[in-house]
């Protein structure tokens, strides 16, 4: 299991962000479409975001949203990787 315990809020945001596109980072990981490096990057980049708190409610409102919020640093990789799920 993969686990932040150094960041474990934005390790939960950026799980929480790549559900919402059916991404299963786990699952990413065992099919070598993101290495450990790369979940590295995303959580970290979700670390530095100053947008924590509009993050969370965003996640708590956007029940099964096929997109991401826009102000999310990984939006980008994320919906990159719905496409090959």
């Amino acid at each position: 299991m993969i686990n932040y315990a150094q960041t474990p809020v934005a390790w939960a945001l950026t799980r929480g962000m790549a559900r919402m596109v059916d991404v299963d980072l786990g699952h990413a990981l065992i099919e070598g479409w993101l290495g450990r490096q790369e979940v590295d990057s995303l959580v970290k980049k979700c670390d530095a975001c100053t947008q924590t708190a509009a993050c969370s409610a965003w996640l708590t409102q956007a029940h099964e949203s096929r997109c991401l919020a826009v102000f999310c640093p990984n939006q980008e990789r994320l919906q990159s990787l719905c496409l090959r799920m």
